[in-house]
């Protein structure tokens, strides 16, 4: 899994770069610890994936040990369930903009007949 730093999207001016020799480059990379990952988020050092698990079993919710390495694996430090088939996940802070904290955490169930946007909140620890 790569991620590449969003807030370069944009200039000193709030304008989005479009400029045809502007590149983005990942910032991180890791090797993700489990099949089946959907989605992901990271926050202050953490990253939270979901996991599908099919059509009739519940998905997973994990947070990460701390990542303080650009590269390397994922470890899973906490795991909580999660509907069946998630997907995406967004992350909608709360704080401040200048002391953000980790609020709620989105996803979409993706099954016919199943689907539903919804929030969770970080597990904790």
């Amino acid at each position: 899994m790569a991620a590449w730093p969003i807030a370069g999207a944009v200039d000193a001016n709030g304008e989005q770069r479009i400029a045809a020799d502007y590149r983005w480059n990942a910032d991180a990379a890791y090797r993700l610890p489990d099949s089946n990952i959907q989605g992901a988020v990271r926050f202050e050092g953490r990253w939270y994936l979901s996991r599908s698990r099919g059509e009739t079993t519940a998905g997973t919710l994990y947070k990460t040990d701390l990542v303080t390495a650009p590269t390397g694996d994922l470890r899973i430090g906490v795991e909580r369930p999660l509907s069946i088939g998630p997907e995406d996940l967004s992350h909608w802070p709360g704080g401040t903009e200048t002391a953000p904290s980790l609020s709620t955490l989105w996803t979409v169930a993706e099954h016919p007949g199943k689907r539903m946007v919804y929030g969770v909140y970080a597990p904790p620890g």
